[in-house]
């Protein structure tokens, strides 16, 4: 979450007459890379109102997104709707949605507990079925790496990215399983309160895809530390996983390729983020915490890691985690 969009009182005001809610106190939330969002404290209770600085259609996407996973009874943010039956409200010609507030915060480090559980909401989430107006294709793949290969500013990182995902790309042209996936399920997008998951935010990249590598994307954002992967904690995940849906054999074999995949496309995303699109000097390099984590993950055999994630019970000791 970030705030770009900055309105005093009496802008939220107008947006909240459409709710009929009275706001008593107000805050930005800061954080994040995207769009704007405030917490309200009401009459009626407290409330998240994010401000969408992206296109009408992808606010569109998440307002049905979240409107399916109320119909499951996922844990996810729950809309309100305004006056006139609405889920989004339009104001200075950006979507606006009011959220219910979730208790809970996020955590920079997830335990390995917590892992587990938060490996079983991810099997749930994958076994709802998919709506059509879900993307085929991740954005990081279609959208961002197109824009890596035409960047000038570093030819031998994009020499680098290319021929990762020329070869990992390839290694998943198996017939595997896909379905509605998450996409960026990172640290700063779940919500832990005492000690437990509590629920999931920011379906943004949500799409029709790999299962698998939706499981690789959440290794990358939940069980690392600096750069480098703790098997022990790619094993809770799994094992959480694997209580709601078993991974057939090719999932199985699939993961490490999937592993290294979304490290080298969450790279390209920070590449573009903060070298083409911001400039930001204090992340210009955060880039590189991601290749760093694929070149390690490049000294772990493949059967050691098999063997550990998959077959393994207890914990692994230092010495063991990475080699």
């Amino acid at each position: 979450m970030a705030n770009y969009t900055k309105l005093i009182k009496s802008e939220l005001k107008r947006i909240t007459d459409n709710y009929q809610l009275k706001i008593n106190t107000f805050q930005a939330i800061e954080e994040g890379s995207s769009n704007s969002n405030y917490f309200l404290s009401t009459d009626q209770g407290k409330y998240v109102l994010t401000i969408f600085e992206i296109a009408p259609s992808a606010a569109e996407k998440i307002s049905r997104i979240l409107c399916l996973l109320e119909e499951h009874n996922y844990p996810a943010p729950r809309l309100i709707q305004t006056t006139n039956g609405k889920n989004l409200f339009e104001y200075q010609n950006k979507k606006v949605m009011i959220k219910q507030y979730i208790p809970g915060r996020t955590l920079a480090k997830i335990s390995t507990e917590q892992i587990q559980q938060i490996g079983v909401f991810l099997a749930k989430l994958h076994q709802i079925p998919p709506p059509d107006y879900l993307p085929r294709e991740h954005a990081y793949l279609k959208d961002t790496y197109p824009m890596i290969l035409e960047q000038n500013q570093d030819q031998k990182y994009k020499e680098w990215v290319k021929s990762q995902i020329d070869i990992l790309t390839g290694s998943l042209a198996l017939s595997l399983p896909t379905g509605f996936i998450h996409g960026d399920l990172f640290t700063d997008n779940v919500l832990i309160e005492d000690g437990k998951f509590k629920a999931v935010l920011d379906f943004e990249d949500a799409g029709h895809n790999l299962l698998i590598f939706d499981i690789g994307m959440a290794v990358v954002g939940l069980c690392r530390e600096d750069s480098r992967i703790r098997l022990e904690k790619v094993r809770a995940l799994v094992s959480g996983y694997q209580n709601t849906r078993i991974l057939d054999k090719n999932e199985k074999q699939s993961l490490f390729a999937s592993i290294e995949l979304a490290a080298v496309l969450t790279s390209a995303w920070r590449f573009w983020k903060y070298n083409l699109t911001e400039s930001n000097p204090g992340r210009s390099d955060h880039y590189r915490q991601m290749v760093n984590i694929v070149d390690d993950l490049e000294l772990i055999p493949k059967d050691f890691f098999f063997k550990n994630v998959f077959e393994r019970s207890g914990t692994l000791s230092d010495q063991d985690m990475f080699r």
